[in-house]
């Protein structure tokens, strides 16, 4: 999370939720606070960091933490900090501190992890702790999906699917982005091939993994430890049941698209991941099929449009040629996609 400069929150950040969890967390009476938005991904919006000043018999003393608001099915990150706690691996994120409900909005009280550095990922052994990390997540044994977890992710991935190919033959047409224009039929193919490549991604997790769903640099913080960097992973809006395999290109491929080093060392990151789970090192062509195509659901997941839109609102010429590269290389991973699926 990267602050920005701050702003006033909407509603339904109330004071009021804010004032009262603050005193009972920390203890003291509430002094004075500040708020600032931090950036969020495809499902961290409503986001905010609060710093506060608090008065006690003792003195004063100050306190910092997250709130996240969570609407509608955003809710289920609540449960998946809970299943965290209730597995042990509450470490992976921050600690869920405490919990306040608005109506339909949840307001989720969380630890601030201050990072070590703003870029930690041109080292590539932080890079890999983070697969590390992943492949604890991916051997907990999680149980039946939570029935407040639930979510026809299928169906959701094919709405998106069909939005990002909107979004992109609207920039083609509108923009005039000549070089996206060979883009639109892979999209249209890759879509109509994804129940089918849907069905043989998940045939090759035969057990139920449990996935973050949303890993890129925006949703890993390294915090710092005595015993050295260890990585933090946010936003859990996403969490399901899944392919390990979307979560490693995610993080392999999307870090890749920004650090020059990810790249040159993209195959031994994945081994990382690999040996943490106790699998054999081998990136063979069914391996590399499956990676693939995993990294196409996550195109078609929002990754790509992300971009797309980006590329429909910029303003300026380096806006454009920014939105453009970033849209090129996540088409790179769709054409691997697609040449691998139909290669069979």
């Amino acid at each position: 999370m990267t602050p920005r400069r701050p702003t006033r929150p909407l509603l339904p950040l109330d004071r009021q939720h804010l004032a009262a969890f603050t005193e009972r967390h920390y203890g003291g009476t509430l002094q004075a606070m500040r708020i600032r938005t931090l950036r969020g991904g495809l499902q961290a919006t409503g986001v905010f960091r609060v710093q506060a000043q608090l008065r006690n018999p003792a003195g004063r003393r100050a306190a910092q933490f997250v709130v996240k608001l969570a609407h509608g099915e955003a809710r289920r990150e609540l449960t998946m900090y809970r299943a965290l706690e209730a597995n042990t691996a509450e470490a992976l994120a921050p600690r869920l501190l405490g919990v306040a409900h608005e109506g339909a909005t949840a307001l989720l009280f969380l630890e601030w992890v201050p990072p070590v550095c703003a870029w930690p990922w041109r080292d590539v052994h932080a890079a890999g702790c983070v697969l590390t990390r992943l492949a604890r997540l991916h051997q907990g044994t999680w149980g039946p999906e939570p029935e407040d977890m639930a979510w026809a992710y299928e169906e959701a991935l094919s709405q998106s699917a069909s939005g990002t190919l909107e979004a992109l033959q609207q920039v083609v047409r509108d923009r005039g982005v000549t070089p996206l224009r060979g883009a639109v039929p892979l999209t249209k193919r890759l879509i109509a091939a994804l129940p089918e490549i849907r069905r043989a991604l998940l045939a090759a997790s035969p057990h139920a993994v449990w996935i973050h769903g949303d890993m890129h640099p925006g949703n890993v913080i390294l915090r710092r430890r005595a015993s050295g960097a260890e990585p933090v992973l946010l936003d859990w809006a996403r969490a399901r049941p899944g392919s390990p395999l979307e979560d490693v290109s995610a993080w392999v491929q999307s870090l890749g698209h920004w650090e020059p080093q990810a790249r040159r060392f993209h195959d031994t990151l994945v081994r990382t991941y690999l040996v943490a789970r106790g699998l054999e090192p081998i990136m063979d062509r069914h391996f590399r099929r499956l990676y693939w195509m995993a990294g196409a659901c996550n195109a078609l997941a929002g990754a790509l449009r992300y971009h797309v839109d980006a590329l429909g609102q910029a303003r300026t010429p380096a806006k454009r040629a920014a939105a453009i590269t970033l849209i090129q290389k996540w088409l790179r991973v769709l054409r691997r996609a697609d040449a691998s699926w139909r290669a069979g």
